[in-house]
């Protein structure tokens, strides 16, 4: 399993409804599996996400999520 970075060319931008809030996505992170392919893509806020895509819960989430159920690794490890 890998999580990697990838990089908008342009950061993507948008306000929340109230337009109080205002969102920058850099780019997307990838969990790969050597078996099954790409599983999940998901929007980085973060610049350390660049550096340090594990930082990513979500991304976390589904890498621990796909080993537990796909390669039946026991989820008491967790």
């Amino acid at each position: 399993m890998t999580l990697s970075f990838e990089e908008y060319p342009n950061p993507k931008r948008w306000t929340s409804d109230g337009g109080r809030l205002h969102w920058v996505a850099y780019g997307d992170v990838v969990v790969t599996c050597s078996e099954h392919g790409e599983i999940s893509r998901h929007l980085s806020t973060s610049t350390l996400e660049k550096t340090h895509p594990w930082v990513n819960n979500n991304a976390t989430l589904w890498e621990r999520n796909h080993l537990r159920q796909e390669h039946g690794i026991d989820k008491d490890l967790w």
